[in-house]
């Protein structure tokens, strides 16, 4: 069985994708499937055979997500026409060399031309079903009158994600919870496989609780599909003065325009991008999660890892993250009962010990753990096709 992969993505690189895509490569050159990498490039020459990698379809991205910072421009319009451009040019390249490809459901170019060559489809879907996404979304723009959408809502977005899962074969989902939202949008049990998105990397474990605060930390490119507006809402009524809420990372334009609309509570930090290796170090952090509609928190397994509790939404426990072992579990929009939660850990130290004893053994066991997110979707994909 030979396997192409078309990823809207550079081969190498610092980034998730790139990492990820460099670990499938590996895998499938070691058995001699490997049948290329069609991708993009960040500049970085790539001298490996069977890689091919377009420099254009970045270019254009970055340049219309530059003018969106000082237009009404929205800043996914150059994904998108990246994207775009990219399944033009990938799908000319695609050949026939290969028996399955692996994609994401966009640019839907790519899945309708392996398709028409009788190929197999592996949609590498990385979120909850688009119509549930998109619903939950517009809600919460509604509620908060907000203009700014995300890529989510957006109609052509979502239209391509569609076709796409109607013409795959397979669709790998990443978490339990991810493959809930498409069982209950009408999506047959059998053309799903759960590969959790597992980085395999090993982490220094931060064993030891000090003598300060407990500090609550949200790590992201934070939009509402995170959920951080709502966590801020909740920040505003916690009572103890001494919680403090770091916002680490970007912000999204609804939430620049959502922050334009409100009031910060004193205990929330909005500190941009931080190295995080330092900022996390000897605090006694608790990871927070409030998403609406992810299909995987990376950032939840990276607490995790470093042995911090997590408290997150059933969206986005990741499949690691037990209620009341290794954090706290809540459901959607439920403000009171996540505030409920804080306050509990806040205000109750054994709560806290307890929740930070169950997440150093899940850590010392992902770390012990060999598992990473290429390396299963290959296999999964093996024993799909029944290949030994």
């Amino acid at each position: 069985m030979k396997i192409k992969i078309a990823y809207y993505s550079p081969s190498k690189g610092n980034g998730w994708k790139g990492h990820q895509v460099n670990e499938m490569i590996h895998a499938l050159k070691k058995d001699g499937e490997f049948a290329g990498f069609l991708g993009i490039s960040n500049g970085d020459k790539c001298d490996s055979i069977n890689v091919r990698e377009f420099r254009l379809p970045l270019k254009i991205n970055n340049f219309i997500k530059k003018l969106s910072k000082i237009t009404a421009i929205p800043s996914y319009v150059g994904y998108l026409t990246g994207e775009y451009l990219y399944g033009v040019m990938a799908s000319r390249q695609l050949g026939s060399d290969y028996d399955v490809v692996i994609c994401k459901p966009r640019p839907h170019s790519i899945v309708k031309k392996a398709k028409k060559a009788g190929k197999k489809i592996v949609l590498d879907y990385g979120e909850i079903h688009p119509k549930v996404m998109e619903k939950r979304l517009k809600e919460e723009y509604e509620n908060y009158d907000i203009k700014n959408s995300y890529i989510y809502t957006n109609e052509y977005a979502i239209n391509e994600s569609l076709k796409s899962i109607e013409a795959a074969d397979i669709i790998i989902v990443n978490s339990e919870y991810s493959k809930r939202t498409f069982l209950e949008s009408g999506i047959s049990e059998s053309k799903l496989k759960k590969v959790n998105l597992l980085s395999g990397k090993n982490t220094v474990i931060e064993n030891s609780i000090s003598e300060d605060d407990i500090c609550f930390v949200t790590t992201a490119h934070h939009s509402f599909v995170k959920g951080t507006h709502r966590l801020i809402e909740v920040w505003k009524n916690i009572k103890s003065k001494n919680a403090t809420l770091y916002i680490v990372g970007d912000l999204h334009k609804d939430m620049t325009e959502y922050l334009n609309k409100t009031d910060v509570p004193d205990n929330v930090k909005i500190v941009g991008r931080k190295n995080i290796e330092d900022f996390y170090k000897n605090k006694n952090i608790v990871g927070v999660s409030y998403s609406l509609a992810e299909g995987y928190s990376r950032v939840v397994e990276e607490f995790i890892r470093r042995g911090y509790p997590v408290v997150c939404t059933e969206v986005s426990t990741c499949d690691l993250i037990r209620n009341n072992e290794n954090g706290i579990v809540v459901n959607i929009k439920n403000d009171t009962e996540l505030m409920s939660n804080l306050e509990r850990i806040i205000n109750e130290p054994d709560i806290y010990a307890s929740l930070k004893k169950g997440a150093l053994e899940t850590a010392k066991e992902l770390n012990l753990s060999k598992k990473n997110y290429a390396t299963d979707l290959v296999v999964t994909i093996r024993d799909e096709f029944d290949v030994s």
